[in-house]
């Protein structure tokens, strides 16, 4: 006899797609604006492939990876730069962005 699978609710399903999103989604962005260019770029680099949800204007925010090779399928890395307490183009890491179809 054929095992059948269970069928989900639409309200399971979207807690589990949320649950899947992005296990940062909840995070508070990260102001680094206060700390040294190379305290920065240990805090992003502490967070190893994962991203870390940065603060880059008043109300902008970012994902930043500490490699180019982190970013996600599809996506391009390019630097990533913010205001720091000693530098004002404290290259951080990469942000990641749509591959542009031509």
């Amino acid at each position: 006899m054929p095992k059948t699978l269970p069928v989900l609710s639409a309200p399971v399903i979207a807690v589990l797609a949320m649950m899947a999103f992005n296990e940062h989604a909840q995070a508070a962005p990260v102001d680094l604006s206060s700390l040294t260019c190379e305290e920065a770029r240990n805090r992003i680099k502490a967070a190893e492939s994962k991203p870390t949800l940065v603060q880059t204007g008043e109300r902008t925010y970012t994902d930043v990876y500490r490699a180019r090779f982190h970013c996600p399928r599809g996506t391009r890395g390019a630097v990533q730069s913010i205001v720091t307490s000693d530098n004002p183009k404290c290259r951080i890491g990469y942000s990641c962005f749509a591959d542009s179809v031509n």
